[in-house]
């Protein structure tokens, strides 16, 4: 049988797992002004960027619970889309609607209420919305795989004027483990290392929101067409209570050491001492001991538009 070290974490278990981190984890003054803003519509036209297992479409659902809803879940990986297939028709039975399969988008529906969901498989630069179509665009933890500034001028084509930005999870420089290594120099170095591959991360050339997505994604919004609504802390706290973990966090560390080991071995780093590093961490987390406390930051711009963009239609 492999060692906990040595057993990867499929990224869409990874996904799974930490979703009751990301809960607890979510800015409750940020979430709040953003249900506050939008609960007053009586209809809700959303797109959610890199829906993964459909985490953020799950939470919109619970968080706007009497609005008709219009979501596009938007992803390239067709197995996690398929995963969020599965996952929303449970939510959406959870809400006492009625499912209907329409094939490339779900239908839920009520007396007081529809939902529909449609499924969308493809790159961000490939997805092509009607013009000034959604109300709100989320990202959820995929800032850092994008360039804020490119993400910002395709979102003031497709949001209608006064529309939202919800992004949510963006990491912003700073992980920390606990507790301390009896080699601070090497994993500090280890650490480095790890923000680093973030940084020299690049699509299709271009360079991304990288290690420091939160504050690029703040400084990418200082135009006169935005207003940041809101923004603040949402740090992951992976930290045991009486050497035990919460909900699913073990899993969480389990591929977090990964990450961080392979960003190691890509790094050429000293492999004797990275093999020492990877079983100290590991028996901290079989004991119980291992927390990882990680600074990310949650942001909520308004799209307003100096020269008016056209209006969807209402059959849009």
């Amino acid at each position: 049988m492999r060692r906990q070290d040595e057993q990867a974490i499929p990224f869409g278990d990874f996904l799974d797992a930490k979703f009751f981190l990301d809960e607890r984890s979510l800015n409750d003054s940020v979430r709040q002004v953003l249900v506050d803003e939008c609960h007053a519509r009586g209809r809700l036209s959303c797109l959610d960027l890199g829906s993964g297992t459909g985490a953020m479409i799950r939470r919109l659902l619970r968080w706007f619970p009497n609005l008709d809803l219009a979501i596009t879940a938007l992803d390239q990986d067709p197995d996690l889309l398929a995963t969020a297939r599965r996952r929303i028709v449970d939510e959406l039975r959870n809400a006492d609607l009625v499912v209907k399969d329409k094939g490339s988008w779900l239908r839920g529906e009520s007396i007081a209420r529809t939902v529909n969901v449609e499924f969308a498989c493809c790159r961000i630069a490939e997805f092509n919305p009607p013009p000034a179509r959604y109300d709100l665009i989320t990202a959820h933890a995929v800032v850092d795989l994008l360039d804020p500034s490119a993400v910002r001028c395709k979102l003031e084509e497709w949001l209608i004027p006064g529309g939202y930005w919800y992004a949510s999870l963006n990491y912003d420089g700073g992980t920390f483990l606990f507790p301390s290594f009896d080699d601070p120099g090497f994993e500090q170095e280890l650490l480095d290392r790890y923000d680093r591959s973030m940084e020299e991360r690049r699509v299709e050339g271009t360079a991304t929101g990288g290690a420091h997505s939160g504050t690029r994604l703040l400084a990418a919004l200082a135009t006169p067409d935005w207003n940041t609504v809101a923004y603040g802390s949402s740090d992951w706290n992976l930290t045991p209570l009486r050497n035990t973990y919460r909900d699913r966090d073990s899993v969480c560390l389990q591929a977090m050491l990964g990450f961080i080991r392979g960003e190691g071995e890509r790094g050429a780093l000293d492999p004797a001492r990275l093999a020492c590093w990877t079983a100290t961490r590991s028996r901290q987390l079989a004991a119980g001991q291992l927390g990882i406390i990680v600074h990310q930051l949650d942001v909520l711009a308004r799209f307003r538009p100096s020269v008016k963009a056209p209006r969807r239609s209402a059959e849009d």
